[in-house]
């Protein structure tokens, strides 16, 4: 069966007008995002309304949090600026037919970036389900920095952004290009689409991160190495 859009799955519902797809849709190529984020910040939808269409949309499970047995195991694998700065929560390992693989909440996740470096990070396949921002942000701030969010607090006792610190940016890594007028890197030894200093961050992780791969397949550093090189930098 095809994957329905998510749009399409919203309005079939009832949960959102086509004036409201169309005001999120402008938004969200303004601001760069994907459409359920804009919906929300626009106030068009709930972030539990966006994860049940997501979930029929993608045909991906949703996870509740506040219900869910947290594996501290699981937990151990990833730091919390990782989890904060990706909207993410390990929770569970499980064995899937003789393999074991990281079950992983996830705000966004389609994110292909967050989940190969999750992957590579834990040294463990991901299995992903959704889950609202606030349920993920109580998690992080429960097991990683043992703060409780009381679940029948009152809304205006909790002011979006107030609960934690605004996510790191990813580390960046300066320009091929940059390096190339500094004598270290010749340009005719590279594409020129590699070279491109217009590149978009997320380009630049994807291809930090398969640069990375590259490196411990061929031997030159291993993945216990580079795993103590990223909890060097937090």
């Amino acid at each position: 069966m095809a994957r329905r859009r998510l749009g399409e799955v919203l309005l079939a519902r009832g949960a959102i007008t086509k004036a409201q797809l169309d005001d999120a849709l402008q938004y969200a190529r303004r601001t760069r995002q994907r459409l359920g984020g804009a919906l929300v910040q626009k106030g068009h939808l709930t972030e539990e309304a966006l994860v049940n269409a997501l979930s029929e949309s993608l045909g991906l499970a949703a996870v509740d949090l506040e219900r869910v047995f947290v594996d501290w195991n699981a937990v151990q694998l990833l730091s919390a600026q990782v989890c904060e700065a990706y909207g993410l929560f390990p929770y569970a390992v499980e064995a899937l037919h003789g393999r074991r693989q990281l079950l992983l909440a996830m705000v966004d996740p389609l994110n292909l970036s967050a989940v190969e470096e999750v992957e590579f990070t834990a040294g463990l396949p991901v299995s992903a389900r959704l889950a609202p921002l606030a349920a993920v942000h109580a998690a992080i701030l429960r097991h990683y920095h043992q703060v409780n969010i009381p679940a029948e607090a009152p809304e205006d006792e909790v002011i979006e952004g107030e609960e934690m610190a605004p996510p790191p940016a990813p580390p960046r890594i300066a320009p091929v290009a940059a390096l190339s007028a500094q004598g270290q890197v010749h340009r005719e030894d590279y594409p020129p689409d590699f070279l491109d200093d217009g590149l978009s961050d997320e380009i630049w992780r994807r291809r930090f991160w398969a640069l990375v791969r590259l490196l411990v397949q061929k031997g030159v550093v291993t993945q216990a190495e580079v795993t103590r090189a990223l909890r060097e930098l937090e």
